[in-house]
């Protein structure tokens, strides 16, 4: 049977017998074309593919159009609309071979369903009567209607075709000599060299800036420290010796603006990005930030100095100032990174064995407790155990514990045994180390302890080579207690069937288990999961079962969500439908309806619409209706920050906020209409807030002023805060001067203003929080909250989204569960009361309705200040605490957990360094989402995103949840080549990324597969594109993939079909090379690649990406 593409390419050379013999599958024979065909259900034989080929439900079919120089002219979704029409996304090629106008796709019902679309762009009387242009004429149709449905890209008069100003769709989107009325709005690009000219920071109006750079080296020293020189402080790189390029953002003016709302981007002629430059305006000056990257002599990334070390100035930069401010970087004499600082935290160290494989890592306060994270790996070099090694409780620097791996030649991995750990304890260390983790792979059998009632389900397959089977995650402070994780597969390496221990009463027992059941439909998207809840009050039958099952159209949107929750062994609750979705001929979500028990009626249903530039603008349900503006009014918005919002009911959304911004698009005031207000919001260069006023019921409440300042010197750690307002109300900041320490780690351990201390856990997660009363945590290995413990509020455990609590009556039962669209409450009387939220723009909750009675009834609203303090909030019990961002608020301490780490509203900062401080190294590790709360939000407490998903009216592409294989391109040619669903694509473009190197546009390319074992193969095929393979310069890999070795192993099968694969460890195995050039680049050593697998270092501990070990963990984890 098929399940893998089937594509056909016709070219106009062929011969008339041969474009005969094609007839059931061409669409025109004028046209070059490539026809991919995906079959969506079983197909026997291609016979009965090309009977199927017209059938949207059994084959998705896209075609592209090609001219003959091979240039596209269109493709083609066939009836890929939700209303089954044919998705058209034209081309147009200028004289010059240049893609220089972006139209947007429509869509167009076709006598011959995938056919050529002679009239796209020109229906007989120019581009006014084509087809794409008409359809953004029609209203009501569920999208923008537009007479500019398209973009344009201004070029260069020159033979490098460099783009100098880029559109976008709408009237304020085009080009500025496009005469259009109100356009101009644009990203304009200008490309320059450095020169002499010194900046003025008097001059406000059509300020040039300076392309004066500051040329600093860095010296590498014996003992691989790094000197930073910078000659007689003022020394300057020559004229004409850097690349810049300028780009103006689409609020920039060119009447007024000069270098305001600009940033400007030096390279050296290596491709080196040495300087990042921006411009704001503060009061009567204007400041210039600069944020430069200083290489040494092997070119490796020594140090990222910030704006705020004041790296223009003829001041040297201090040790002191580095320590506070920078990044600086350290590698060994192999070019593997071997220690980094970052801003505020103490050294961290990596040791690495002859494998190049790192294997130990230190902070600062694994150093003071005289602990190292250890990993050991298996001999296809996967992650077996992570854990805490202390050497005997002595003390050992990185350098003598480096000479000492570098001696080791043998025993350099584990291997399977049926005792102990599961592992042979040959690889270093032997002794005085407590596992955190532990992997097992390629089967069940022999695995030590693995509860013999996590058995295998019916349909299970025994071929698990390559695949991640069980794994066991310690409890945090409590590392003897270790819970099981074990996942079973199909023969399609697809998780069917995972068991997942939990921790419920704070004790490990067998008993306490869920067990997760996927099916799949033949795309590899899951049909229904189900997931059993265990615990030792019962070992019959499970305590619930929550069974959902997931409707898609035939081009794989979901479009139904069902749940159906069976108390214990009772009979089920009614079949609840939690939502339905429609969509717009360009894919864009038009209607939501929420709950339902007949799929027709149901309690609430939420309408959207969105702008040219498929930005939200409204989003309107019976209790609760929002409206955004950007580019009208006072406060006009062209690049995508929000002017105003308005809320409340439909018909009466008596409530908006203004905002604005300052030219670095930070936040400077959020006022309502209802007099609160966050006003007078200042910051420094690192994006460090300075001041900010707070009025509630038009009352000053606050009026706090920030200080950085250790001693004389300039830090982003806080040190106090101070409220000069007289308002004692208890609202807001408390009245008064509130101090602030940190620990080593960057993380803070004492918050005067709130009477806290904190300790923190091997992660930087919050290990005790100790104030009037105690506040404890317990998580596992992974990051994950199992407990919290609070003298306030009683024992609550987190079970992945089932929450107990016993509310200091000593007696714990489910609080309620978590749905995708809010939660099941458990009703006294039995069944359960399905409440749902409504949220605005960045998924903050606005209104809880509960659906016990009908219609529904809104049980909460809550209403918040631009930076989350929340100011309104009527609420019956119990109360909904998933709030802002719908993050959990802990309600002692005012805080909101995200995760990674906490967010304190108040003061609009987070409590601990972010994990990934090195993607955003030009603002302060402690900044909440580049200090642009209204356009962005943080899904884990480790990076900003926008909060705006709905991506530019493009044919939609599905982001597959398959696994397969992909190539991410970065800007500057770079490649990464991995394994994993679309999603995993993604996730991994982000992690390699930097802000000198984004992705590229259109940079992801990815291939499902039926397996995981393909999926290595297809990505070893991918490697080996780059001349040298994974030892190419040409990608970031750096490793050989694991698919290599199973093509090695279909060889031998087809050479003797009867022998097994050969599952010893060999030499020939061993990876080579070091830190991928990425981790080196960036100096962030998070992603480091190891046989074709990740190790995502976290916090402290370093732990694996479960996709790209072949496995899924949780019920949140679908697919392989």
């Amino acid at each position: 049977m098929y399940r893998n593409k089937i594509v056909y390419i016709t070219t106009l050379l062929l011969t008339g017998a041969l474009l005969q013999s094609l007839g059931a599958f061409a669409q025109t024979t004028t046209q070059n074309y490539v026809q991919t065909r995906s079959p969506r259900t079983k197909i026997s034989s291609n016979t009965v593919l090309d009977s199927y080929t017209s059938n949207k439900d059994s084959v998705s079919v896209t075609i592209q159009y090609m001219d003959g120089l091979g240039r596209p002219l269109q493709t083609i979704q066939q009836q890929g609309s939700q209303s089954g029409k044919d998705i058209v996304q034209p081309f147009a090629i200028d004289q010059l071979g240049r893609d220089s106008i972006s139209f947007l796709p429509y869509t167009i019902s076709s006598a011959t369903p995938g056919a050529y679309q002679p009239t796209a762009l020109d229906g007989g009387t120019g581009y006014a009567s084509s087809a794409q242009y008409q359809f953004y004429q029609v209203a009501g149709q569920g999208y923008k209607t537009t007479p500019y449905p398209y973009s344009v890209t201004g070029f260069e008069p020159s033979p490098l075709n460099r783009a100098v100003e880029q559109g976008a769709p709408g009237a304020a989107w085009q080009l500025s000599t496009s005469g259009v009325a109100g356009s101009g709005h644009t990203v304009k690009m200008a490309y320059t060299t450095n020169n002499q000219t010194v900046f003025n920071p008097a001059t406000l109006t059509k300020n040039p800036g300076s392309q004066r750079v500051a040329l600093y080296t860095a010296s590498v020293n014996a003992n691989q420290t790094r000197v930073l020189t910078r000659t007689g402080n003022t020394a300057v790189y020559a004229t004409d010796q850097l690349d810049v390029t300028v780009s103006k953002d689409e609020n920039w003016l060119s009447t007024t603006d000069g270098c305001l709302g600009t940033v400007e981007t030096y390279k050296d002629k290596e491709g080196h990005v040495v300087l990042k430059r921006t411009y704001n305006k503060k009061t009567s000056t204007l400041e210039m930030l600069s944020t430069y990257y200083v290489y040494d002599d092997q070119n490796e990334l020594a140090f990222v100095l910030p704006p705020a070390a004041k790296p223009d100035s003829a001041w040297a930069i201090s040790q002191v100032t580095l320590d506070n401010l920078c990044y600086q970087y350290r590698y060994d004499e192999r070019g593997r990174l071997s220690q980094k600082k970052l801003p505020g935290r103490a050294w961290e160290y990596m040791v690495y064995n002859t494998l190049d494989q790192p294997v130990a890592t230190q902070d600062s306060l694994q150093r003071a407790a005289k602990q190292w994270i250890i990993t050991k790996y298996d001999g296809a070099g996967r992650p077996a155990l992570s854990g805490i090694w202390t050497n005997g409780n002595t003390a050992i620097t990185r350098d003598s514990l480096q000479n000492i791996l570098s001696t080791i030649k043998t025993n350099l991995w584990e291997s399977p045994i049926t005792t102990g750990t599961g592992y042979s304890n040959v690889a270093w260390p032997t002794t005085a180390f407590t596992p955190l983790t532990i992997n097992y792979y390629d089967g069940y059998t022999g695995i030590p302890g693995l509860p013999a009632g996590y058995s295998a389900p019916a349909g299970a397959t025994t071929q698990t080579l390559g695949l991640l089977t069980a794994t066991k995650t310690a409890v945090l402070n409590n590392p003897a207690d270790m819970l099981w994780t074990v996942n079973y597969y199909d023969d399609l390496g697809r998780s069917i069937k995972t068991y997942k221990q939990h921790y419920l009463g704070g004790t490990v027992n067998a008993g306490n288990y869920d067990a997760v059941t996927t099916t799949y439909n033949f795309t590899n998207v899951p049909t229904t999961v189900t997931r059993q809840h265990w615990n030792t009050t019962n070992a019959s039958y499970p305590v619930v079962t929550i069974a959902n099952t997931y409707l898609y159209d035939h081009a794989g949107r979901k479009l139904k969500t069902w749940e159906q929750i069976t108390k214990g062994n009772s009979t089920p609750t009614t079949k609840t439908l939690l939502s339905k979705i429609i969509y717009n001929e360009m894919g864009q979500v038009m209607n939501k309806y929420l709950h339902s028990t007949d799929s027709v009626h149901f309690y609430q249903g939420v309408a959207y619409t969105y702008n040219e530039r498929s930005w939200l603008l409204t989003s309107t349900a019976a209790l609760f209706a929002m409206q955004l503006k950007y580019n009208t009014g006072t406060y006009k918005q062209y690049n995508g920050n929000i002017a105003y919002q308005y809320y409340g009911t439909p018909g009466a959304l008596n409530t908006s906020f203004a905002y604005t911004y300052d030219r670095l698009n930070r936040l400077t005031s959020g006022i309502s209409s209802d007099n609160n207000a966050e006003r007078n919001i200042g910051y420094d260069m690192m994006g460090n807030i300075t001041t900010l006023s707070r009025l509630y019921n038009n009352v000053l409440i606050d009026s706090l002023n920030y200080n950085y300042l250790a001693g004389a010197n300039a830090t982003n750690q806080l040190k106090s805060v101070t409220d000069l307002s007289a308002d004692a109300s208890g609202t807001g900041y408390n009245p008064g001067t509130g101090t602030y320490v940190y620990d080593a780690n960057g993380n803070l351990k004492t918050d005067n203003s709130k009477g806290l201390n904190i300790t923190y856990n091997l992660l930087n997660l919050p290990n005790t929080i100790t104030g009037n009363k105690t506040i404890t945590y317990t998580y596992n290995a992974a990051g994950e909250k199992l407990r919290r413990v609070s003298p306030g509020t009683g024992i609550t455990d987190y079970i992945e989204g089932i929450q107990y609590e016993d509310n200091n009556s000593g007696t714990s039962a489910i609080a309620f569960i978590q749905t995708e669209e809010g939660k099941a409450v458990p009703l006294t009387t039995g069944g359960y009361d399905y409440q749902y939220y409504l949220g605005d723009n960045l998924g903050n909750t606005r209104v809880t309705f509960s659906t016990k009675t009908s219609p529904a009834t809104a049980v909460q609203t809550d209403d918040y200040l631009p930076f989350g303090m929340e100011i309104a909030r009527n609420a019956t019990n119990p109360k909904n605490e998933y709030l802002y961002n719908k993050k959990e608020l802990q309600e002692e301490l005012g805080e909101y957990d995200y995760g990674a780490r906490f967010y304190d509203p108040v003061i609009g900062r987070w409590t601990a360094v972010d994990p990934l401080a090195e993607k955003s190294r030009r603002f302060s590790p402690y900044n909440y989402v580049l200090d642009n709360p209204i356009r962005f939000i943080d899904p884990d407490g480790m990076a900003a995103d926008s909060a705006n998903k709905n991506k530019p009216n493009v044919a939609p592409k599905k982001a597959s949840a398959a696994t397969g294989s992909y190539t991410v391109t970065y800007e500057n040619g770079m490649k990464y080549h991995g394994k994993g669903s679309y999603k995993r694509a993604q996730q991994s473009a982000k992690e390699h990324a930097t802000e000198d190197n984004p992705v590229a546009k259109d940079g992801i390319d990815h291939t499902p597969a039926d397996n995981d074992r393909q999926a290595f193969k297809d990505e070893d095929d991918r490697i080996n594109t780059d001349e040298g393979g994974h030892k190419s310069s040409d990608n970031y890999n750096k490793r050989r993939s694991p698919g290599a070795r199973y093509k090695e192993e279909d060889k031998r099968k087809e050479a003797d079909p009867n022998k097994e694969p050969d599952q010893s460890p060999t030499q020939s195995l061993k990876p080579m090379g070091g830190l991928s050039p990425q981790a080196k680049a960036t100096g962030t050593g998070v992603a480091i690649l190891i046989g074709g697998y990740e190790v995502i270092k976290w916090g402290a501990a370093i732990f694996f990406a479960p996709e790209t070990l072949g496995g899924s963990i949780g019920a949140a984890s679908m697919t392989p």
